[in-house]
C-alpha cells in the first residue's frame, strides 16, 4: 500500500521563547453538531517571576485521495515536554494505516486512540518516568487534549498521565480546567461549530480573567464534517477541507464584546429576574402571612 502524502502541520507562533518555561494554561475543547473546536490561552510562565507567549495549538495534516485529514492538538505542563508530545502524536497521526479507525473498535483492529495511547506511554516511559523520584514541584508533567477527524468520523481525546480517553461534549486541561468546565457545563447545548467558537472564546476569557497564569490572547482552531452537496443526481457527499485557526482580529473583537456589551447585559438580565422575585412572592411566604 503506498502511504498517504502527508501536509505540513500548522503552528500559532507568537512572540517569546523563554528558557524553563511552564505552559501553565488553559485548552478547552467542545464537540458542535458539525465539527470540534479547539481553544487556548497562550500565556506561558517561567518561574513565578516571568511570562510571555507562544501558541499551544498545533494542526497536523494527511491527504487520502480528495480528503483532507486534520489532527488538532493543544496541552499543558511543561513547554518543552508538550511541544515534543505534540509533534510525536502529529506524527502519529500522519503515519498511522488510512483505513485505522478514530476510535477503539469492537472486532479489534489499529485505531487512533490506540495510537496515540503508545505513543503517550512510550513518552512517559522515556522522558518523565525517570524523574518520578523528583519532589512534585520539579517532576515534569503533560495534558494533552486531540481532536482528530479521517473521512466523516470525528473524535475528540484527553490525557491524564499514561491514560487516553474518549472525551465529549466538552473538556478543558491545565490549571484553568475547573473553573472552565464549571461554566461548561453550566452553557453547553447542541450547538453549530460557529456557536461553539464564540463559546469557546467566552469560556477562555472568563477563566483568563479569573485565573492566575492563565491569559494573553486566546487562539482557536476548527475542524468541520463533510458538507453534502445537492446534485441533479441527488446529494454527493464533498471531501472534507483542513482544519484552521480562527482569525485573531475576530476573536479579539469578540472579547471586546465580552467586555462590554456581554457584561452589562448579563447585569440586567441577573437584575430583572431579581426583581421579578420580589414583586412575585413564593408560596411559602404566602402561606406565611395567612398563618
Amino acid at each position: 500500500m503506498r502511504p498517504r502524502p502527508l501536509l505540513p502541520y500548522l503552528w500559532r507562533k507568537q512572540q517569546e521563547r523563554l528558557s524553563r518555561r511552564k505552559r501553565v494554561t488553559i485548552a478547552i475543547g467542545i464537540h458542535a453538531s458539525d465539527g470540534i473546536v479547539i481553544a487556548a490561552d497562550t500565556q506561558v510562565s517561567t518561574g513565578d517571576y516571568m511570562k510571555g507567549m507562544k501558541g499551544k495549538i498545533a494542526c497536523f495534516y494527511a491527504q487520502d485521495g480528495d480528503w483532507t485529514e486534520s489532527c488538532i492538538i493543544s496541552g499543558a505542563g511543561d513547554s518543552g515536554y508538550v511541544e515534543a508530545l505534540t509533534h510525536k502524536l502529529g506524527e502519529t497521526f500522519q503515519t498511522l494505516d488510512p483505513k485505522a479507525q478514530v476510535n477503539h473498535v469492537a472486532r479489534g483492529g489499529p485505531s487512533l486512540q490506540s495510537a496515540f495511547r503508545d505513543c503517550i506511554k512510550n513518552f512517559y516511559k522515556e522522558h518523565i518516568i525517570p524523574f518520578a523520584a523528583y519532589p512534585e514541584r520539579k517532576r515534569p508533567d503533560v495534558e494533552m487534549l486531540i481532536a482528530c477527524q479521517r473521512k466523516t468520523i470525528k473524535g475528540m481525546f484527553a490525557s491524564e498521565k499514561t491514560v487516553l480517553n474518549y472525551v465529549s461534549p466538552y473538556r478543558a486541561v491545565g490549571m484553568g480546567s475547573t473553573f472552565a468546565e464549571l461554566f461548561l457545563g453550566k452553557l453547553w447545548c447542541g450547538m453549530c461549530v460557529e456557536q461553539a467558537e464564540i463559546l469557546a472564546a467566552y469560556v477562555v476569557y472568563l477563566t483568563k480573567e479569573s485565573v492566575e497564569n492563565c491569559g494573553k490572547f486566546t487562539t482557536i482552531a476548527t475542524m468541520r464534517n463533510s458538507k453534502i452537496e445537492e446534485t441533479p443526481s441527488g446529494g454527493r457527499l464533498l471531501p472534507t477541507g483542513a482544519a484552521d485557526f480562527v482569525d485573531d482580529g475576530k476573536i479579539d473583537a469578540w472579547e471586546q464584546s465580552f467586555r462590554g456589551k456581554w457584561g452589562k447585559a448579563e447585569r440586567e438580565k441577573i437584575f430583572s429576574m431579581i426583581d421579578e422575585e420580589i414583586s412575585t412572592p413564593s408560596t411559602a411566604r404566602k402561606s406565611k402571612g395567612r398563618r
